[in-house]
């Protein structure tokens, strides 16, 4: 019932007992039973068909991972959080993984960003914050928290 409801699901976290899969391609498979993946409709579909824009290239380039054991985190107040790593349920150790894009390079080219007119624009690279929903720790006591 803990991974059940919808609003505790996120694309960017997966309790899992095994690693998921590293390449982009591969991250429509899913680790835990969700009716959901049975219902896929036409958009989906498309959506994980790979884009064949050839001429077309970043403006950053960035790098995805599923990070694993990631023990502190700051939630949306801006406070420390103690992320939970493992999850025993039903027998089951679950790991929450984190899937985290970062900038490669912060000026990938030498005037900055690509397709950016550097005679009239300073750029750079900068990786975002992204707040989810993670099991934490506070007080002994398991909670959802951004």
């Amino acid at each position: 019932k803990l991974f059940q409801k919808r609003r505790f699901q996120s694309p960017r976290v997966l309790f899992s007992t095994q690693p998921p899969p590293l390449s982009r391609d591969e991250q429509s498979v899913e680790f835990l039973d969700n009716a959901d993946s049975l219902n896929r409709n036409i958009r989906s579909k498309r959506e994980a068909h790979p884009v064949h824009n050839r001429g077309e290239y970043s403006v950053c380039d960035s790098i995805s991972v599923w990070v694993a054991n990631k023990t502190t985190a700051t939630d949306i107040k801006g406070k420390p959080v103690t992320v939970m790593v493992d999850v025993n349920l039903n027998g089951n150790v679950y790991k929450q993984y984190f899937f985290e894009t970062k900038c490669r390079n912060p000026k990938p080219v030498p005037s900055g960003c690509r397709g950016i007119d550097s005679r009239h624009w300073n750029s750079y690279c900068t990786t975002t914050h992204t707040f989810v929903k993670a099991l934490t720790m506070e007080s002994n006591r398991a909670s959802w928290r951004f």
